[in-house]
């Protein structure tokens, strides 16, 4: 069983598991390897194949409770919403994961980019539903808007009017009017055709 959980259970730092449910009746257990494991938040399902006294095979479910620990960060003190996400304001810990409503933020990202999406209290896990992206480009930002064909590359300043992050198509203000330009980085634009 321990094999079987190690291979399935393999994106989790450590986990712990209680045998809840066993096929009542049975001679041999043997661990299904063509059916898929199940994981439903802190229980794990184990297809199997039994054999009963009369040789029939059959297949059932051994039923696991478990506890998945998973490094995350957790915040240090209480967040507000916009608030920017640094080392300053978070702790890496070994938590069971096993009962989060939502998915972990990966220690491994770099929290750096991004802001909490909404108010957080001290000591609660950081969840990727907690969290948004910082734009590339704010809008009000001045940037430079290129553009340009046959070797000719015309370059001006403009203003963002909205925000934008990479590869994203924006609407930006240059010359009095509006255009829309394409986010390269967080300085400039390519202008899209209309």
């Amino acid at each position: 069983m321990k094999n079987y959980l190690d291979k399935k259970l393999s994106n989790f730092e450590k986990y712990e598991f209680e045998i809840v449910s066993l096929p009542k009746k049975y001679l041999e257990i043997k661990i299904d390897e063509e059916k898929s494991f199940q994981l439903v938040k802190n229980f794990g399902y184990v297809p199997v194949v039994v054999r009963s006294a009369n040789n029939n095979f059959q297949n059932s479910v051994i039923t696991l409770k478990l506890k998945l620990f998973k490094k995350v960060f957790v915040t240090k003190k209480n967040i507000q919403s916009d608030e920017l996400l640094n080392e300053k304001n978070l702790v890496e810990k070994l938590l069971d994961v096993s009962q989060l409503n939502g998915n972990t933020f990966s220690v491994t990202e770099n929290i750096n980019e991004f802001k909490s999406k909404v108010n957080l209290k001290e000591n609660s896990v950081l969840l990727y539903e907690h969290l948004k992206k910082i734009p590339l480009v704010s809008k009000g930002n001045k940037i430079i808007l290129n553009t340009g064909s046959n070797g000719v590359n015309i370059s001006i300043e403009a203003v963002s009017r909205q925000d934008g992050y990479l590869g994203d198509i924006i609407s930006i203000q240059a010359m009095n009017k509006i255009y829309k330009a394409k986010v390269i980085d967080k300085q400039n634009l390519e202008l899209v055709n209309q």
